[in-house]
């Protein structure tokens, strides 16, 4: 491709300098994986072709501030498999309607608007050529998305947008501090998540976004570091502003935070309140919100051995659930709670169901059901227990009434 030299903003250069950093590092890795340094050619020495390009020290002033020959950039760039080949009116155009993109997408994850998954794809049909800071701020937008909708990410994707955060500007840094701690979130590294969490709320405030999109990240963080005062004081804050703001699917959210955490510390008078609550919110609605409700609360109920206040949670929670992969893991629960209570006959109907969703659970969830399933026609089920069902249980704090009905369970058979 030839190379047009076109005149570069000192923003401009700014933002791409990162870009040069975060990607030569990236090669310069990959190569290192496999080959010797000397022989490397994202060293900063290689990469500036012994001087015949520039000083390798232009190079660390162009990475971390900016330098005034252009071309330099834009030569760079090509050796990079990128390219910025526009000028800046066509790049602001860009930006410009970037940011109309970027509104919606926050708007959209606000309000958990059903036709993201859309909107997602029509985003995928956008592109810019050789513009690749434009290309960047798409990405982040699709990456926040994919983020929001907790599709599976690896690592590598995570850290990539991670390094790409001081590249960002206005409105979009935030939605990249959001999105990147989120993505920590999913991937269990809570520090992190609480970190970026935190960044995205100070990186949003000039720009009045919800306080509720990074809020929501902070939340779940603090109760999985146990951190519940903060938690529940954020919680607080956010029943008055989705009240306000007439945000229901948010609403419902903290319903459930506020009702999990009431039933945590065994304050049923309050925990039966936000449930009340929640019911009311959206009555005979099919949300995944109402399903967690009652699934939580029959899980509540196991615990304190009120099994047959338990089985109705289940059942409600069965009868609405939409979610393919969970509903395996309500039936189990629905299993164990008849068993409990010597329910036999209704035991056969539940069994017809757990084999036409077997196929979308999970591991343990199908280990579970082949016990029930075993169970019923008198087969080997206690070593499929004891060898695989127990083991996977005690490594899960928070199966502990599931653990307890196995245990129960063998000790009856023996």
């Amino acid at each position: 491709m030839e190379i047009k030299n076109y005149t570069l903003s000192v923003p401009i250069k700014k933002q791409l300098g990162k870009i040069i950093k975060i990607l030569r590092k990236q090669k310069y890795e990959e190569f290192k994986r496999d080959n010797l340094i000397e022989t490397n050619p994202y060293t900063k020495e290689n990469f500036c072709e012994d001087n015949k390009i520039c000083h390798y020290h232009t190079l660390t002033k162009l990475e971390e501030d900016y330098i005034r020959d252009d071309r330099i950039y834009h030569l760079f760039l090509n050796k990079l498999g990128i390219s910025f080949q526009v000028k800046n009116e066509v790049h602001g155009e860009n930006m410009m309607f970037l940011t109309s993109l970027c509104w919606k997408v926050l708007d959209k994850i606000e309000f958990c608007d059903d036709d993201i998954n859309t909107f997602y794809q029509e985003l995928s049909s956008v592109s810019f050529i050789n513009d690749c800071i434009s290309t960047y701020y798409l990405n982040l937008l699709k990456f926040s998305i994919k983020i929001y909708l907790n599709n599976k990410i690896e690592l590598k994707e995570l850290k990539i947008n991670e390094a790409l955060l001081p590249m960002y500007r206005g409105i979009f840094k935030g939605l990249a501090y959001h999105a990147v701690g989120l993505g920590f979130y999913l991937l269990e590294d809570y520090l992190n998540a609480e970190k970026y969490s935190k960044e995205a709320i100070e990186s949003y405030k000039p720009y009045k976004v919800s306080i509720g999109l990074s809020y929501t990240t902070l939340i779940d963080t603090y109760i999985k570091n146990n951190n519940y005062y903060e938690a529940i004081q954020l919680c607080n804050v956010l029943e008055e502003y989705y009240i306000k703001t007439n945000n229901k699917k948010r609403l419902m959210s903290i319903y459930n935070y506020l009702v999990d955490y009431y039933l945590l510390i065994n304050s049923l008078d309050y925990a039966k309140r936000y449930y009340d609550k929640a019911i009311n919110l959206v009555n005979n609605d099919r949300s995944k919100y109402i399903c967690l409700l009652h699934y939580n609360w029959g899980r509540h109920e196991m615990s304190i051995y009120q099994y047959e206040e338990a089985l109705n949670y289940f059942v409600r929670a069965y009868n609405i659930c939409d979610d393919k992969e969970k509903k395996l893991m309500v039936i189990n629960l629905i299993l164990m709670c008849m068993s409990i209570l010597k329910k036999d006959t209704d035991i056969n109907e539940y069994l017809i169901k757990g084999q036409e969703c077997y196929h979308n659970a999970n591991n343990l969830d199908r280990l579970i059901f082949d016990y029930f399933m075993a169970k019923d026609k008198k087969a080997n089920y206690e070593i499929l227990a004891q060898k695989e069902i127990i083991p996977m249980l005690k490594k899960m704090s928070n199966y502990k009434p599931i653990l307890l009905f196995f245990y129960e369970d063998l000790h009856k058979i023996s």
